[in-house]
């Protein structure tokens, strides 16, 4: 499946998605807070040292093809979202997408602007045939991203994701390519 890799660099009108460097975990570090957390399903790194082990995780397997793992960051450089294909399922050509974004930066349209770009670059430039994005049904912002971005909503699963030594419910939405072609010739 021909994907995205430690070199993909996806651009908007105000913002650039590209896979962080170690050079950023100290900002990665300062920006991931308490509230930020309740959503991710691990807890912060403890300090400077275990993030920049986390990023050289992230980046080997973004380099094996297993995951994407990348940041957001304003046209000024600024760090402000974290974007993750956890899973890349080969045979469905199908990717699983989650983000967060720091939370000043809720109101501002950036997930919606940036989503639109990934999109277009998976549909455009590799053979990917389903993006799935799975929210946590507590963090009703990120679904209602979701819905605004095109995706559909196609189910919740109970007890489907374990945050914080707990389980909880998951929806999930999808877009497919051929979702993707029908936005594109309503645009025309």
């Amino acid at each position: 499946m021909k994907f995205l890799n430690l070199h993909t660099v996806i651009e908007s009108e105000r913002c650039i998605l590209k896979v962080a460097k170690l050079k950023h975990a100290e900002e990665m570090w300062d920006l991931i807070s308490d509230k930020i957390t309740t959503f991710m399903p691990w807890n912060k790194c403890k300090d400077i040292s275990e993030q920049k082990d986390f990023i050289l995780y992230q980046r080997t397997e973004t380099e094996r093809g297993n995951m994407y793992w990348s940041s957001l960051f304003l046209k000024d450089w600024k760090m402000i979202w974290i974007f993750w294909v956890p899973r890349i399922f080969h045979k469905t050509k199908t990717l699983e997408l989650w983000y967060w974004l720091w939370e000043e930066y809720w109101w501002n349209w950036y997930i919606h602007e940036i989503l639109e770009c990934f999109k277009a670059y998976i549909y455009t430039y590799t053979d990917t045939e389903n993006i799935i994005i799975k929210v946590s049904m507590l963090n009703k912002a990120s679904c209602k991203v979701a819905q605004k971005a095109g995706f559909h909503l196609d189910w919740v699963l109970r007890k489907d994701n374990y945050v914080k030594w707990k389980f909880e419910d998951v929806t999930y939405f999808s877009f497919t390519k051929e979702d993707f072609k029908e936005s594109r010739a309503k645009k025309k």
